[in-house]
């Protein structure tokens, strides 16, 4: 059997429309339902199960064969650290009995990892600054990049160069009350005279990075050793130029398959086993003067539109990878 843990989404849906086709049985874990139920764990000399219930149907997670992990987590019912909060008011049992919560969801997060899994972290990223590291050790090219606390740092930086600043890590989503989202985190351009006008000397720790002369920007879809390259031509958008997530919906940037060189292959294939991860979606720039210069990787990074693109059928892909595993 396999086990989907994913949020609610098309993508995921055409993977399960293959699954069904191929008359493989599965289960999900979904971001948008309650409806699993931690029934009990046994570990003993001669036995070892991890049953859980959906409805009226038990499920023994040794029976699971194949994990696609992509934008999930496990939740059970009744099993989260709200509910712990409004067992106990006294703030040491509330935290001593969150900490068994999580000794419980840990063991079976570790457990799964134990099986053929895709997308083997329930991490829903990497450190971004770990993974310029570990690019530039496998030879790729990779931008400028400062983390800087001063003004003075920043003002001297933007003087002379064309920079852009984006989050160090996951970029913000702010969401009103009723869940709407209100501010984005998108990648800005920095400017000299912008700088000029910060009042305090103290920076909470600021990522620049040098701006790019884009040809194009390159989104690789990366599943166990191999790439399915899309270019994105955003530079002909002021729209998207710094950042193609400032979607125009009026007129969409033009994407298309292409090709990369076997050399940036074996590079990207050489960093996704540095970090463990056999899938993930990397960022990549292709420069005016034809360096491919690498940006991130995203462990769950949407693929839905590099597949509809370039008719890679990836999702037909994930679901034979999960079936062979069976």
């Amino acid at each position: 059997m396999i086990l989907i843990i994913s949020r609610v989404g098309h993508t995921v849906n055409k993977v399960m429309d293959w699954l069904n086709y191929y008359k493989q049985p599965y289960i999900r874990f979904s971001d948008a339902d309650n409806l699993y139920e931690l029934l009990d764990i046994e570990i003993s000399d001669h036995s070892f199960s991890v049953r859980i219930k959906k409805g009226n149907v038990d499920i023994d997670l040794y029976s699971i064969n194949a994990v696609w992990v992509w934008h999930g987590d496990i939740r059970f019912k009744g099993l989260s650290l709200s509910d712990v909060s409004r067992i106990s008011k006294k703030e040491e049992v509330t935290q001593n009995l969150q900490s068994q919560i999580r000794t419980v969801y840990g063991f079976i997060e570790n457990y799964l990892i134990s099986k053929r899994i895709i997308g083997h972290t329930f991490l829903q990223d990497v450190n971004k600054l770990t993974l310029l590291s570990y690019a530039r050790q496998v030879g790729l090219h990779i931008p400028q990049t400062y983390v800087s606390t001063k003004t003075s740092h920043v003002q001297q930086l933007t003087e002379n160069n064309e920079l852009i600043t984006k989050s160090i890590q996951q970029s913000p989503f702010i969401h009103d009350s009723n869940g709407n989202v209100i501010l984005k985190g998108y990648t800005t351009e920095v400017f000299h005279e912008q700088t000029k006008k910060i009042a305090q000397e103290r920076l909470f720790p600021s990522l620049l990075q040098e701006k790019l002369d884009k040809k194009y920007e390159l989104r690789i879809f990366y599943l166990d050793g191999k790439c399915y390259p899309m270019a994105i031509f955003s530079q002909r958008d002021e729209q998207t130029a710094i950042d193609f997530r400032k979607y125009n919906h009026v007129k969409p940037n033009r994407m298309m398959s292409c090709s990369i060189p076997d050399y940036l292959e074996k590079q990207i294939i050489k960093l996704m086993k540095m970090t463990g991860l056999n899938t993930g979606s990397l960022d990549f720039v292709k420069t005016k003067d034809n360096k491919y210069v690498f940006l991130e990787v995203n462990p769950v990074g949407q693929f839905g539109f590099v597949s509809e693109s370039c008719n890679y059928q990836l999702e037909k892909l994930i679901a034979e990878k999960l079936v062979s595993y069976c």
